[in-house]
């Protein structure tokens, strides 16, 4: 993928411009661009960084006031810096944006096309909120678009990273002529360990983390602050221990009394069968005897068949659920938050 155009509206000293780059060769694969100071290459510069990037480029941009990494000062700098980026006529000409396109090719020729779009209120100020990235795919300019129940944000930055290339890795790529000085005296064995460490996304790692504790941090504080809430919380998960044990014994006990049912109801069938195959010749004080032992084995039964009556309907769904969705239950009960 390479770029072959360039159009800027209302970026800095831009009024209008459109820049073809031509296709590189073997033997002509680098472009320069050259001009008297103050003829706008470095705005030039910072229009395809931020163009490709957006915020994530900031950190490439010398000039760009308060340049840090974190979230908080890097979205500071990223409004500050694009709120003296409009084209000093725009605002006293009623336009209140500015944009930059980029048209690339790839090997076979199929072009991509990149604008993104910035607005601004009526004095001049970056609305972040309203930043746009359309993107063009192919000679029919079908228009790329974020799925559904996903982050813009996330998705622009995937999209560059898979297409064109991780913004960690840019600072090896992209930079102006007055940055190669500062990069040729750097720690080399600093500037390997940065791209090493990009390639293998161990940067994203970092942020992975960054961002777990945040979230850590803020489902904590739905369910209160202080101790208060790590005690309650504690309660829950051990009251979720104490109701698995209780259903462990229960499960236990419901297969001992199944157990001793069936072996009764064996019982009861010998002795129906024994009963029904005696002959004249019994004597009544047997049958007699018989019969009752048959009416105590029948309470016996009952007995059992309300006490199984009793367990099914305490303890039968909680047995039936199985012990992964229990485990499913207490994670639940953990993650949701707590009122008051």
């Amino acid at each position: 993928m390479h770029l072959t155009g360039i159009e800027l509206k209302d970026w800095k000293s831009y009024v209008i411009s459109k820049i073809d780059l031509p296709r590189p060769t073997k033997e002509r694969n680098v472009i320069l661009i050259g001009a008297q100071n103050g003829f706008g290459k470095t705005s030039l510069f910072e229009a395809i960084v931020l163009g490709v990037f957006g915020k994530d480029g900031l950190p490439l941009i010398a000039r760009a006031p308060f340049g840090s990494d974190s979230d908080n000062r890097l979205e500071f700098s990223y409004n500050n810096f694009l709120s003296s980026s409009l084209n000093s006529t725009a605002l006293v000409d009623g336009r209140q944006q500015c944009s930059i396109g980029l048209r690339f090719e790839d090997d076979e020729g199929e072009p991509l096309i990149m604008r993104r779009i910035w607005y601004f209120s009526a004095d001049g100020k970056h609305k972040p909120a309203d930043e746009e990235l359309r993107i063009y795919r192919g000679h029919a300019g079908r228009m790329e678009g974020c799925p559904p129940n996903e982050s813009e944000a996330e998705w622009r930055s995937a999209f560059v990273a898979r297409e064109l290339l991780p913004h960690p890795l840019a600072k090896f790529f992209l930079f102006d002529g007055e940055q190669v000085q500062v990069l040729a005296q750097r720690d080399m064995s600093a500037q390997i360990k940065t791209g090493i460490e990009g390639l293998l996304g161990i940067n994203i790692l970092r942020d992975l983390v960054t961002d777990l504790k945040k979230y850590g941090d803020n489902r904590r504080s739905q369910v209160g602050n202080g101790r208060s809430s790590s005690k309650e919380f504690d309660k829950i998960r051990n009251d979720v221990v104490v109701l698995e044990n209780e259903l462990n014994i229960a499960e236990k006990s419901l297969d001992s009394t199944r157990t001793e049912w069936e072996r009764l109801s064996i019982r009861r069938d010998l002795i129906t069968s024994e009963l029904s195959g005696m002959g004249a010749g019994t004597s009544d004080t047997t049958i007699k005897d018989r019969f009752e032992e048959l009416n105590r084995i029948k309470r016996t039964l009952e007995e059992l068949f309300e006490r199984l009556q009793r367990r099914l309907s305490e303890d039968l769904s909680l047995a039936l659920a199985g012990g992964k969705l229990r485990r499913s239950c207490v994670e639940r009960l953990t993650a949701a938050p707590l009122t008051a």
